[in-house]
């Protein structure tokens, strides 16, 4: 089983996030927008689960919603999906991430996927 965390306003049209196994929703409000990448104040962060047998689907489904400049991204114990638009990554799973699969989608991530650095994770910790 794969955890995820979707943000809402990160989609287009988020509507197909009531289809999957929405664990929790939380609702995140920023008296000052500045700082979070975005002029939005409020956000909905969806924490899903995602069976092994549909993480490659949702992905896929995923990478063709999402807006420019944003990423999701799924885990387990041993993998790690970073999903941005048109592009997927997968890579091990590791407490500090050093790996080449991870070198290069941060790479990516940072230039083409037009994420700003500072929202990219380095250790599990961040996203656990």
């Amino acid at each position: 089983m794969y955890t995820g965390y979707l943000i809402s306003e990160s989609f287009k049209n988020p509507e197909f996030l009531n289809k999957l196994n929405v664990k929790n929703v939380k609702v995140e409000y920023f008296k000052n927008a500045k700082g979070t990448g975005t002029s939005l104040k409020v956000w909905h962060l969806f924490k899903v689960g995602v069976s092994e047998k549909n993480i490659e689907k949702i992905s896929k489904m995923i990478s063709k919603k999402i807006k420019v400049s944003w990423y999701v991204h799924f885990y387990n114990k041993k993998k790690l999906y970073l999903i941005l638009t048109d592009k997927i990554f997968v890579m091990p799973m590791e407490e500090n991430f050093k790996s080449k699969e991870y070198q290069d989608a941060f790479k990516y991530s940072v230039t083409k996927g037009k994420i700003e650095k500072k929202y990219m994770f380095t250790k599990a910790k961040e996203i656990i």
